[in-house]
């Protein structure tokens, strides 16, 4: 297997170096980045090596002859199956005397999909609006959401999404909404199955594809286009 539990990888799109923490499939890792773990693909992750080297300040590169154009490479397209998007789970176990327990509960958001969106994220806890965040997720990327803290799950958890396609489409529905609730004893079993599997995360699928325009819904034009919004992060 090209890498092991320890390598230091790099993360392609963002240039981050990080660990790996589990080997999860033939295909897919769980990295460390700055303190969180999250999923990703052989396809997004490289050894830092060759990036270190090539960004020494010292290295000498030859300046191009005047009227010498350079072209730059295009972008290596993602050919992966599309799935659809889902929700992630990945629990973090600690050691109580003899006994392992779930601590916290992180949360990503798995686009499996070659669509860009923008995502409206809440979770509410005891229906009190706990965490609201603004986004986009791009093809084939994972987005880290939240934490949760296990005894958190006393507050019944729910999880609100809403999608809209970036850019938008005339053909597909102006936004999606879909909502997601914590079933406690649910998970509780899916968790102790993780365990006994050694596995990593548990994913809940959010859509498999994002839903066509219906015949009684507006054209999206550039005026009614759903509003793309900057990042944002808000707490309660």
């Amino acid at each position: 297997m090209k890498y092991s539990v320890g390598d230091t990888i790099l993360i392609l799109h963002s240039k981050e170096e990080g660990k790996v923490v589990d080997i999860m499939s033939n295909d897919m890792l769980m990295v460390e980045v700055k303190g969180v773990t999250f999923p990703v693909y052989y396809d997004q992750i490289d050894f830092p090596y060759f990036h270190r080297f090539t960004a020494q300040k010292d290295i000498y590169v030859p300046k191009p002859l005047r009227g010498e154009e350079i072209k730059k490479e295009k972008p290596f397209p993602v050919t992966r199956e599309e799935t659809g998007v889902f929700l992630s789970i990945l629990p973090v176990w600690i050691t109580d005397g003899y006994d392992e327990r779930v601590s916290i509960l992180k949360y990503h958001l798995l686009n499996e999909t070659a669509r860009t969106y923008n995502v409206h994220f809440q979770i509410f806890l005891g229906n009190q609006l706990h965490l609201e965040i603004k986004n986009e997720v791009h093809p084939f990327q994972h987005f880290y959401l939240a934490d949760l803290l296990f005894e958190q799950l006393n507050d019944q958890p729910r999880f609100e999404f809403t999608f809209s396609l970036k850019p938008a489409d005339p053909k597909m529905a102006a936004s999606f909404s879909k909502g997601w609730k914590v079933k406690a004893k649910q998970l509780f079993l899916q968790l102790n199955e993780l365990k006994v599997k050694e596995q990593a995360t548990i994913s809940y699928p959010l859509f498999e594809q994002y839903p066509l325009r219906q015949d009684n819904e507006p054209m999206v034009s550039a005026k009614h286009r759903p509003r793309e919004f900057p990042p944002l992060i808000t707490r309660r």
